[in-house]
């Protein structure tokens, strides 16, 4: 009963967090544009939000269809997702699967699936604006997933000092200007941290019992590059 019971928790999670973070974002971002009087934009940021409520109530209908029906391959479940963050971000997911092609146990392609929605829906509420690589590997043993974002620039406000210069009190009142309204910067470390500590570090708490519970491994983090998150499932 408490496995059942946690696993429509996470089922519950991964659906809602999907679109509702994004909404989110796009809102918060259109509340900032008003402030700043640039309607235009503001306008844009509420098309989007309404986009992603539209396709959100669209994957809630297609996950309760899923409980009656069977679910697509994984590359097509996957291709789909690439396709939606492109569609609600306007920047690149690129996909690449290598190794023999072959169908998992249910279990395993829903975990993969899940995983990588909430891995996209961490990037972009956690770094807006940068695009998305998934990458997906089959082997006779092990299924590898690897879902990469690069690091954000981390933004300094004009005639300001460099991070090491200064107290983490300075600048701590400083408004952001208006051309970098709704595209909050993070260093990675950040990123990280946020990850962990906000609704996406439930989502990864999530997303690592998957893959226990299938004998399987989820590492998150950052690193020179960017953000990775790596499951690795028997296949």
């Amino acid at each position: 009963m408490l496995a059942e019971r946690a696993r429509i928790a996470r089922e519950l999670h991964d659906i809602l967090a999907h679109s509702l973070s994004a909404q989110l974002v796009h809102l918060e971002g259109a509340k900032l544009l008003l402030r700043a009087e640039r309607t235009d934009e503001a306008l844009d940021r509420v098309t989007r939000a309404r986009d992603l409520a539209k396709s959100g109530l669209e994957e809630a209908r297609r996950a309760v269809a899923a409980l009656r029906e069977d679910p697509p391959e994984l590359p097509t479940a996957l291709r789909r997702l690439a396709e939606d963050f492109e569609s609600t971000t306007h920047h690149p997911c690129t996909l690449h699967i290598s190794g023999p092609e072959h169908r998992l146990t249910p279990e395993a392609e829903l975990a993969l699936t899940r995983t990588t929605q909430e891995a996209l829906t961490n990037i972009r509420r956690h770094a807006p604006g940068t695009p998305a690589t998934i990458d997906l590997t089959f082997s006779t043993t092990w299924c590898d997933l690897r879902i990469t974002n690069p690091t954000p620039p981390t933004h300094h406000p004009p005639n300001s000092s460099a991070p090491e210069h200064r107290s983490p009190k300075e600048g701590a009142g400083q408004q952001r200007p208006p051309n970098d309204v709704g595209a909050k910067q993070r260093p990675p470390h950040d990123i990280a941290a946020e990850q962990r500590s906000s609704g996406g570090g439930h989502g990864l708490i999530g997303m690592r019992e998957r893959a226990e519970l299938l004998g399987g491994t989820l590492t998150a983090g950052a690193d020179d590059h960017g953000f990775t998150v790596h499951l690795r499932i028997p296949a």
